[in-house]
This record gives C-alpha cells, structure tokens and sequence, in this order.
C-alpha cells in the first residue's frame, strides 16, 4: 500500500511536469515510445484501480456474537423481550438449554440474528405427555380419583380432546389457544404477559415437562391437589395430591 502511495505521487508530479513543460512536451512528441501525459494519468488510474483492489483484499473484522449470562429469575420470555427477539428462537439457537421453562442461573446463551435460519427444536419436543406420565398411572398417588370426562367442550377450546392442554384449557378458558405444546405453556404465558410463577394457588394451571395439571386446592402439609388429563390415559381425568414444588404455574 505504502509503495503504491508513492508511486502514485511520482507518477503525479511526473504528469504536472509533462504538461507544464513546453521543452519536454516537444522532445515527447519526437518519439512515440516515451511516456506521455496520457500515459501517466492511465498509469494513475490503473494505481487507484490496486488501491482499491487491495482494499478488499483486506479482511474485515468478524462481528462477534451476542452472548449473555442467565441470572436468577430469568426466563427465555424475559430474555428475548431484552434482545428484542422470539423465546423460541433463542431456544432453537441453545441446545444447553433442554427445557424452555427452566433455566440454570449461570449458564451462557447466544442470542441468535435475525436473518439466522434456525431448526424447530420446539416442534420437535413431544406434541403432548411423555410415555412415563402413562406409566405413572400404575403407581398413583394414595387416595387418587379416575373418571371419564362427561362435560361438553366449552366454547372456543381448540385443543385435541383427551390430551391434558385440552382438559387445562377447559378448565381455564381464559388462557390463549396459542400457547403450544404443554412443555411451551409457561413460556409461552410469560411471552404473552401472564402472570407465573413457583407458587401453586388455587385455579392456577401447573406444569412439569411435557403436562400440565389444573390446581384444585393447595394443601397446608406442602401438597397439591391437582387434576388433569391423559394423565391415565387419553379422554382420563384424574384427581391426586402432588409435591407443591413439583410444578411451575401459570396464574
């Protein structure tokens, strides 16, 4: 670069000198082979030509990645408010995250850009409970209740009958049609500005993994009493006592 520089300055002062000088000008003209102004100035313009060549030969400096440290109470919903961005993407984009619902204080994640193409990790959890909550029906809870639901579908439920997000959302009309699978559910009423949290109440709707479960009544010994559905099978609705803790709600 530096070479080019100076050769373009003499090649510069070269030119002005041909044009200026009356003496040379005519000793020019005597022989064709000797460089003219002409031939300085393509010369100058071939120099700006490698200049710019040489330019974007340089490499440019990589923008680095947007990453951040989860802190205590933090939820992908809150996270991708702070970064402007969907909960889903960030979760497709972390595969250290293995539940979208709960997040290990400490942990780094990166924010993932706009234009990147990320695959479903979210469409590929399971559409509803996982196998062991069916094998869980073998091994019920002391005092647990079984029955086959028999009331009709309230208006607007757009959930799959016999499936626990149908039963959830039966119990609860007030919640969205939109909030996925059950795995999604809290993170999904946290980007939608409902109000979660670790607390059961009474009418709230739990979570744990792939099921959610309706809260009948909270119980002074540190229990619950939910109900749910395909909890024993689809179309199944049963009533236990649960370790309050066992669930994250949705208010």
């Amino acid at each position: 670069m530096r070479f080019t520089a100076g050769l373009a300055g003499l090649l510069v002062c070269a030119a002005i000198f041909l044009v200026s000088s009356p003496e040379v000008n005519a000793e020019s003209n005597k022989d064709a082979n000797k460089l003219t102004s002409t031939d300085v100035l393509i010369l100058l313009d071939e120099s700006s030509l490698a200049e710019k060549l040489a330019s974007k030969d340089e490499k440019k400096p990589s923008k680095e990645a947007v990453r951040y440290v989860v802190s205590e109470g933090d939820t992908l919903a809150s996270i991708a408010k702070s970064f402007e961005t969907d909960w889903k993407r960030i979760f497709n984009k972390n595969k250290n995250i293995d539940n979208p619902n709960i997040l290990e204080p400490g942990i780094t994640i990166t924010i993932p850009e706009d234009s990147e193409k990320l695959s479903d990790r979210v469409g590929a959890l399971q559409t509803d409970e996982p196998l062991e909550v069916s094998q869980n029906a073998n091994t019920q809870a002391s005092g647990a209740s079984v029955n086959t639901y028999k009331g009709g579908n309230s208006a607007g439920n757009k959930y799959i009958y016999g499936y626990c997000t149908w039963y959830a959302k039966q119990m609860r009309p007030d919640l969205p049609n939109q909030m996925g699978n059950a795995i999604s559910w809290v993170s999904s009423a946290q980007a939608k500005g409902i109000p979660t949290g670790s607390k059961p109440r009474a009418g709230a709707i739990g979570q744990r993994g792939n099921h959610v479960v309706y809260v009948e009544k909270v119980n002074k010994d540190g229990t619950v009493t939910v109900s749910d559905m395909n909890y024993a099978g689809p179309g199944i609705i049963t009533t236990r006592k649960v370790s309050a803790d066992s669930h994250y709600y949705i208010y």
